[in-house]
């Protein structure tokens, strides 16, 4: 065997231990990426994006102006909203939970009446 292959094989050895080892330590929620403040037209969608990273793996749960809301497209990753309206903006709230704590990243979400007609437009947040 060569000693390239060899120091191959043992650093992909070491890698899938270390990420094995690291998978099973237990972590309280964080967000890696929080929510930002947007702006959309009255009739788009806008997708509110969010990234977390904890061990167990947190539950997410969303509010709109500190009211509960219902995600039931279990989108682990953003809440989508679909052709807003003007009751739509406001802020918006994510918490996420685990056992070992908890993480919340807010932001406010502004729906302009362009007074054009419905836009087919998306906007990522």
């Amino acid at each position: 065997m060569k000693k390239a292959e060899l120091l191959k094989r043992n650093s992909s050895s070491m890698t899938q231990e270390t990420s094995t080892q690291q998978s099973s330590v237990e972590a309280p929620p964080v967000f890696l990426r929080k929510l930002k403040w947007a702006a959309v037209a009255a009739g788009c969608d806008v997708r509110l994006r969010v990234s977390v990273g904890g061990n167990p793996r947190p539950t997410l749960h969303w509010y709109h102006n500190d009211d509960p809301l219902i995600n039931d497209h279990e989108d682990y990753d953003g809440l989508w909203i679909r052709d807003c309206k003007q009751d739509d903006g406001g802020l918006y709230t994510c918490v996420a939970v685990n056992h070992l704590g908890e993480a919340t990243t807010s932001a406010v979400l502004a729906v302009l009446d362009l007074g054009e007609g419905k836009m087919h437009s998306v906007i990522r947040a």
